[in-house]
């Protein structure tokens, strides 16, 4: 009789999980009830969730392997730094995001997202690191690729310290393109943090492999 309770007990604990649709109690429709309205109104959004945005084509030439040259600017406090590693770019979560993996040579690592948000027509950039700099929330950009590049802009963390940055992302030709994050200190004084670049490795043979289609490149900078 105890076990025959026990499993009533446990019977009666299950049936709140098993519901039916039911109308908000308050008349104001959840998030997934909101989306599926607008879905129920505009058919043709729900075909966005069936496969990546097609903008995401125009960042398709960073995926590959490359050698990294990570430069931290000199300050009044600190020296420049520069750290050398590779990166793995690819296509991940179903293909919605580039994905750069970057290893460097000191045991750093980072980690960074590329995305297009097609409902927003927003490009996003959130990047993570070893090291605890990262992006609380993400980068974004409201425009698209330019002539090779694409400037993206929001709040990066640097151990906990908020920056106003802007990200510029410039590709200069098929072997070639770099990150580069730059802090708005003042609405007069804007200053360069980290570069980051990137030179396509080289195959066994000594070629570059060929790089997916891509935008315009635009010509280098000089070396510091």
């Amino acid at each position: 009789m105890r076990h025959r309770r026990s499993l009533l007990s446990a019977a009666a604990l299950l049936v709140p999980l098993v519901s039916t649709a039911q109308p908000p109690p308050d008349g104001r429709p959840n998030v997934i009830e909101r989306v599926e309205a607008k879905f129920d109104k505009n058919p043709g959004l729900r075909k966005l969730i069936e496969g990546p945005p097609s903008p995401l084509d125009l960042a398709k030439w960073m995926l590959g392997a490359w050698e990294v040259s990570e430069k931290t600017y000199a300050t009044s406090r600190t020296p420049e730094k520069v750290r050398k590693g590779t990166a793995d770019v690819k296509l991940e979560l179903g293909g919605r995001w580039i994905v750069s993996r970057m290893k460097l040579a000191d045991g750093g690592e980072n980690v960074s997202y590329l995305g297009f948000d097609p409902w927003k027509k927003v490009w996003y950039w959130q990047y993570f690191s070893a090291g605890g700099r990262g992006t609380n929330s993400p980068l974004v950009s409201q425009a698209s690729w330019d002539e090779g590049r694409l400037n993206l802009s929001g709040t990066l963390f640097v151990f906990g310290e908020p920056a106003d940055v802007a990200l510029r992302v410039v590709r200069w030709d098929e072997t070639l393109w770099a990150e580069i994050l730059e802090e708005r200190v003042s609405e007069q004084d804007v200053r360069p943090l980290f570069e980051i670049r990137y030179s396509r490795k080289k195959a066994a043979d000594g070629k570059a492999p060929a790089p997916a289609s891509a935008p315009k490149p635009v010509p280098p900078p000089k070396s510091n």
